[in-house]
């Protein structure tokens, strides 16, 4: 991420390392999501995954 982030590849390095933090409490810890945050996520977050998508294409 600070290597994307530093080539100019990546805008907003923070995003995506809340991201992958989330990406890993659901990996290690799945038995014990709260349904709200996984919904909010789903229902307002994705366009961060649009936008990283298109940072990543664009480069």
């Amino acid at each position: 991420m600070e290597t994307a982030q530093a080539m100019g590849i990546l805008k907003d390095r923070s995003v995506y390392v809340k991201m992958i933090q989330f990406r890993n409490f659901i990996v290690h810890r799945y038995e014990s999501i709260d349904n709200a945050i996984l919904s909010d996520i789903c229902t307002h977050r994705l366009d961060d995954f649009e936008t990283f998508i298109r940072e990543i294409d664009g480069a």
